[in-house]
């Protein structure tokens, strides 16, 4: 692969980044547009949506969350281990700030209702 970009390197090693900068510019500046987005249109394939849903697994995954040290046996006894494919709840997992416990505590209670 490097064999393919040696040119590259070698100029921008050569004049500097600045120098090979404003080549790249100017030679862009003079590109005609109908060149550089002249694409075919090809459709997206259709993908099927997975269906949604919120599932307690914590019967299944307890055991190996305790033994491979992630939480406590004794915190094992009052948490519950979900699987979320809901891009909504997805979203708000990722969004979450930690330490928040009003934010916390709202997004368990949005998850006790599913």
């Amino acid at each position: 692969m490097l064999d393919e970009y040696t040119f590259t390197i070698s100029a921008a090693t050569h004049f500097g980044i600045d120098d090979r900068l404003k080549k790249v510019v100017d030679v862009l500046k003079k590109t005609d547009v109908q060149e550089v987005y002249h694409v075919e249109n090809i459709p997206h394939p259709e993908t099927k949506h997975m269906a949604e849903y919120i599932k307690n697994i914590s019967d299944q995954e307890k055991e190996f969350l305790v033994n491979e040290n992630y939480i406590s046996a004794g915190d094992a006894q009052y948490i519950n281990v979900r699987e979320i494919y809901n891009e909504e709840f997805a979203k708000l997992v990722r969004q979450l700030p930690r330490g928040n416990d009003e934010a916390e505590e709202r997004f368990r209670k949005q998850i006790g209702k599913q």
